[in-house]
């Protein structure tokens, strides 16, 4: 009896030991299994299990839920990335998944910055195209319930979503094979309940305002004007052309020529980049700006092509040729008198947006038709490198002065106006005629006491 009843014990527990995993149905995590094969944008063909590639260690997030079970993995710039298990055999009727881009994706360029990029998924059964999710736009997720009855292979997909790979590791969170049919599928209870976490609250970045003496001014430059609406590729400046520095927040130079004032946007791989200034009631004739392309001490960006175009109240009125790096600083002027808009956009040049940084120096809009009288104050420009001290001592003066020197004039700190025509020192002048009276007073002397002798 007591040896009956250790049996039955046993086989209770080993029943139970088969169960204990997954108490809803039978199913698999994608996790638990190997591909067959694999191809993604990390060396060796990486992908990440129960945690996001971009991150390592960190719990997969998407549509602002944590999930603590998942597959996570990065498209490619030369096309899509996969994964594909072979399932022949195994009696799985569903394929179940949750996916959207990552949040971590964001992690360095921040959340925001990432918000509207794009990715795309879908899944293939036995080379056979069953689902797919078209562009996911961060934070939308999309739901995969895919009949995969005797089906012997699955490959999960994802791809840039046609706006470039920024950004783009894509998670899918809770991914299962189930033995449960398709039809009427439910989810495994245990994995209903995600991590809520709660979407950060980021301060926005205050929109500039107008110059309370904008009325008065003469000049007023793009890079102190509110802009109406802009946007630049969403990997650069967070989203925004950069004002009186490159997208890299360095200084703005245009080949050799430094600019104090001015913008740089960055090429988009879909829509124009733009500006958008109002100018009602400002009273503005004229926008002029200096086009080309920024340089970098940190990236390489001698590949940039980009072009310009200008339109007044809707209408294009200025389209430029391509420009490239090596290019000249191009001034472009455009006639804005009793315009309400202008936008000023900005494409890649046909060639992708490999160093597309745009440039416009000392871009300004003025109450004057004449761009001469517009920069009348010119932007200032680099100091010149002050010529190298001789290295040989001078030699002595052949006889001492007469007199001690007279002390040099302050410098003012611009050392053009002692050069200017008709502006000499002073102090030099009536300190070397005193010299010279003393002088004549001494020779007068001697002679007299030459005659008396």
């Amino acid at each position: 009896m007591k040896k009956f009843i250790c049996v039955i014990l046993t086989a209770a527990l080993l029943a139970g030991l088969v169960f204990v995993g997954h108490a809803e149905g039978e199913y698999v995590l994608l996790g638990e299994l190997e591909p067959t094969e694999a191809l993604t944008i990390d060396e060796g063909n990486k992908h990440w299990v129960d945690e996001t590639g971009m991150t390592p260690g960190v719990n997969i997030n998407i549509g602002g839920i944590e999930y603590e079970h998942g597959i996570s993995f990065h498209p490619r710039g030369e096309g899509p990335a996969y994964l594909v298990y072979n399932i022949e055999g195994q009696g799985y009727k569903t394929f179940y998944a949750i996916v959207g881009k990552d949040r971590a994706s964001g992690r360095d360029v921040g959340e925001n910055t990432i918000k509207g990029t794009a990715v795309g998924t879908e899944v293939w059964v036995d080379g056979v195209l069953a689902a797919e999710s078209g562009v996911l736009r961060y934070p939308d997720t999309y739901t995969y319930t895919v009949n995969i009855e005797g089906a012997k292979e699955v490959k999960i997909l994802v791809n840039d979503g046609g706006d470039s790979i920024y950004c783009d590791t894509t998670s899918w969170a809770n991914a299962i094979f189930s033995k449960d049919a398709a039809e009427g599928f439910k989810v495994p209870a245990e994995l209903e309940a995600g991590i809520v976490t709660p979407e950060p609250t980021e301060e926005p970045t205050p929109a500039p305002t107008n110059p309370p003496d904008i009325a008065d001014r003469s000049t007023v430059y793009l890079s102190d004007i509110a802009w109406k609406d802009a946007m630049i590729y969403p990997g650069a400046n967070n989203g925004v052309p950069a004002r009186d520095e490159n997208v890299a927040g360095e200084e703005l130079w245009i080949g050799d020529v430094y600019y104090e004032k001015g913008v740089c946007l960055h090429a988009n791989p879909g829509d124009n980049t733009y500006i958008e200034v109002d100018l009602t009631g400002l009273g503005f004739k004229l926008f002029a700006a200096y086009l080309g392309t920024a340089i970098s001490e940190k990236y390489d960006v001698t590949m940039a092509s980009v072009r310009f175009i200008f339109f007044v109240d809707g209408v294009e009125v200025k389209r430029t040729d391509v420009i490239h790096a090596d290019n000249d600083p191009e001034l472009v002027t455009i006639d804005i008198e009793g315009a309400k808009l202008l936008r000023i956009e900005m494409d890649n040049g046909g060639d992708g947006i490999s160093g597309d940084w745009g440039a416009m120096g000392s871009a300004a809009f003025g109450r004057t038709k004449d761009v001469n009288e517009l920069y009348a104050t010119p932007t200032p420009k680099p100091t010149a490198e002050p010529t190298a001290a001789p290295t040989e001592k001078p030699a002595e003066p052949t006889a001492a002065p007469a007199a001690t020197d007279a002390p040099k004039p302050t410098d003012s700190g611009d050392k053009s106006d002692n050069k200017k025509a008709g502006k000499f020192p002073v102090v030099p002048v009536v300190i070397g005629g005193a010299v010279l009276a003393a002088a004549a007073a001494a020779v007068g002397i001697v002679l007299a006491k030459k005659k008396k002798k």
